[in-house]
């Protein structure tokens, strides 16, 4: 929730400004994680939000719920909580190191620290020790901080589609002919926790982010199509080249399944 006190500024003779109200707005926590990219930093990173008290408010071991209920101290929940250092330490014997990284991290400061922590994997069945580098600074006129946590030796290289600047370039290019929607046929799905394209009002409905997708793909492929907030260019734009350099897997499976049915 974000509220704000609303003044009346009118000059006066005491020059007290009058409370008229409050003006607050509910943002839910999945619409941020989205836009915290999480295709960019990749699947051996994540990034987190720390308020000022330390409490973590978005992070992937933030379990706030137990079999369907809401835990009491859901909001409560410290960064020295989830981040665990490999040191043999008791519980609740936090390192000095971690606490510096907190402490930074609460007072809004710019850094890098790389730790020595423990990390699960696959639902708490195993744990392994590892270096990870954290990054993080404060995030502008928030009382909040973002951190990015990337394993060591992490991003070094990667492998990258050289993407053309606009999908309509692509095509006259001849690297697309018809429509783009023409990828995306017969059983497909995205990414649940990417953020590709999304309407700011609630004017439009979608049954699946899949249906989602498909409209603005469509607009995508009008003449006049800019790009703007709604849609993540690069995002898409990777999407529609994978899309197509993998589309003679999908013909290919279809034609064997017609043929192993006769």
């Amino acid at each position: 929730s974000v509220s704000l006190p609303v003044y009346d500024k009118r000059p006066n003779a005491t020059r007290v400004a009058n409370l008229l109200g409050v003006a607050g707005t509910d943002v839910p926590i999945e619409y941020i994680q989205r836009l915290m990219m999480p295709y960019r930093i990749g699947v051996n990173g994540y990034a987190f939000i720390v308020t000022n008290n330390g409490y973590i408010l978005i992070h992937p071991d933030l379990r706030p719920v137990f079999q369907g209920i809401l835990k009491p101290a859901y909001n409560r929940v410290d960064l020295l909580e989830v981040e665990v250092m490999d040191d043999d330490s008791e519980p609740r014997d936090f390192n000095e190191s971690i606490i510096e990284l907190r402490r930074n991290v609460v007072m809004q400061s710019r850094g890098h620290v790389m730790l020595k922590v423990k990390t699960h994997l696959d639902d708490l069945r195993r744990i392994i020790l590892s270096n990870r580098h954290y990054h993080y600074m404060g995030i502008n006129n928030t009382p909040f901080s973002v951190v990015l946590a990337l394993p060591d030796r992490y991003g070094f290289n990667r492998i990258q589609y050289a993407l053309d600047d606009d999908i309509h370039r692509m095509r006259s290019n001849n690297m697309i002919k018809g429509p783009v929607t023409q990828f995306f046929t017969g059983n497909w799905t995205i990414h649940p926790d990417w953020l590709y394209c999304k309407y700011s009002d609630d004017k439009h409905n979608f049954e699946t982010p899949e249906e989602e997708l498909l409209h603005f793909l469509v607009k995508i492929d009008l003449p006049r199509w800019k790009w703007s907030r709604e849609c993540d260019s690069k995002l898409i734009k990777s999407l529609v080249a994978d899309a197509k350099m993998t589309e003679w897997f999908n013909q290919n499976i279809t034609t064997s399944n017609k043929d192993e049915n006769g």
